[in-house]
């Protein structure tokens, strides 16, 4: 079964993105605009989806430490690899809140390495997905200050 990794790296894009990924066996690298089109075998360009969709049927997510890149991976409960940033100083904050053995850093911006993180990501269980929904928690408190009244 092919295993499909999510490339991602935002309106920054990476140059030179074909050098860092390897190939490995079983595995489509997914594209989305505003990434480029890459002209591989192991890579498929998808348009007209919404990202979200994209996280959700992505067995692993390639991309840098961002905000938004986390964010969202954090509430699909995917699978990430990120590649080294600098000189980004937030960068070190958003690893650790996210950091867990099924999401790493890699080594480096670099084949094997991206390689070996993610054949490590992809041999571990999926994270629990942090989808917020605070509906419940609306309803307690609309209950508790009805119950603050005389």
């Amino acid at each position: 079964a092919e295993l499909g990794v999510l490339v991602c790296f935002g309106g920054l894009g990476l140059d030179a993105v074909s050098a860092i990924l390897p190939e490995i066996p079983g595995v489509t690298w997914i594209f989305a605009p505003p990434m480029p089109r890459l002209p591989r075998k192991d890579c498929l360009f998808v348009e007209d989806v919404a990202f979200p969709s994209l996280l959700a049927g992505a067995e692993c997510v390639l991309t840098k430490p961002g905000y938004g890149s986390f964010a969202e991976i954090m509430m699909a409960g995917s699978r990430a690899v990120w590649l080294p940033r600098v000189p980004f100083p937030e960068a070190p904050l958003l690893e650790a809140d996210v950091t867990e053995p099924s999401r790493i850093r890699a080594k480096s911006a670099t084949a094997g390495d991206v390689s070996s993180a993610i054949s490590a990501v992809l041999s571990r269980p999926r994270p629990r997905a942090r989808v917020q929904d605070d509906r419940e928690r609306i309803a307690d408190l609309v209950v508790e200050l009805g119950n603050l009244r005389p």
